[in-house]
């Protein structure tokens, strides 16, 4: 074999390298960024929540109660941003519009694909259901929870033998 077919085959195996892992980068970042604003996934309250019971080392039962008032807080966070979606839609026409005033034509067509690729990203993230399997989150470890417990026997009952 010669040393130019080798020396292809290499650039052409160090391509593929670099095209595969662009395109996975490219997914992973997608699906992170798609999750932190999805109701069902919420990742930013998770990764607050980590950081939380990391740098306050939190007991078990703070850890309940903080994450507890986390959710909360998550919920009322996602209905008051569904609740102001239009409004926010409306301040981003507005500023476009005023932006239009000072580009030209051919810039004036990109800013117009641009919103338009925006409108398509956020209507298919918005009505996108969470992955079946996607897992719980984890705790300050980067470990899954443990199960929980069975509820102990009544007093008086004993198990049986």
């Amino acid at each position: 074999m010669s040393k130019w077919k080798i020396s292809v085959g290499l650039l052409v195996l160090f391509l593929s390298g670099v095209l595969i892992g662009t395109v996975g980068t490219r997914m992973y970042v997608r699906h992170k960024i798609s999750g932190m604003f999805a109701k069902e996934r919420p990742v930013i309250r998770d990764l607050f929540f980590r950081r939380l019971t990391r740098e306050l080392d939190l007991s078990k039962e703070q850890r309940q109660e903080i994450e507890e008032i986390a959710s909360r807080a998550a919920e009322q966070f996602h209905a008051l941003r569904r609740q102001h979606r239009g409004e926010a839609e409306a301040i981003l026409d507005q500023a476009v519009t005023e932006m239009r005033k000072y580009l030209s034509p051919e810039q004036q067509e990109q800013l117009d694909r641009i919103r338009k690729k925006m409108r398509t990203w956020r209507k298919r993230s918005r009505h996108r259901p969470p992955p079946p399997d996607h897992p719980p989150p984890l705790d300050m470890r980067g470990h899954l929870p443990p199960p929980p417990r069975p509820p102990p026997p009544p007093p008086g009952d004993s198990p049986p033998p």
